[in-house]
């Protein structure tokens, strides 16, 4: 508990990400459920079903506890990144044929 407390108090490397992180958390856990992270990604207009976004969240909830911390939220935003650039590549390779 220590530990957790001493990380809290560090600042993100992400500021932004970590502003959204904040305002997100809806009821001042430090920590996102599911529907809290649905609602920040419908906020910023991501295209996905709710299975999938489920799918990513358990993925990312690496101690099972069904929320995120920052650092499991920060891999949920990677992995949808990560998404989106691929689907860009794809798209321009297609666009070339």
């Amino acid at each position: 508990e220590f530990i957790r407390q001493i990380i809290r108090q560090m600042p993100p490397v992400n500021e932004a990400l970590y502003r959204q992180f904040v305002e997100a958390d809806t009821d001042g856990s430090l920590s996102l459920e599911f529907p809290e992270v649905k609602a920040l990604f419908a906020q910023r207009n991501v295209q996905i079903t709710v299975a999938t976004m489920r799918q990513k969240f358990d993925e990312v909830d690496l101690d099972g506890d069904e929320s995120l911390d920052f650092s499991e939220f920060e891999r949920l935003d990677e992995l949808f990144r990560q998404d989106r650039s691929e689907e860009r590549r794809v798209g321009k390779e297609c666009r070339s044929r």
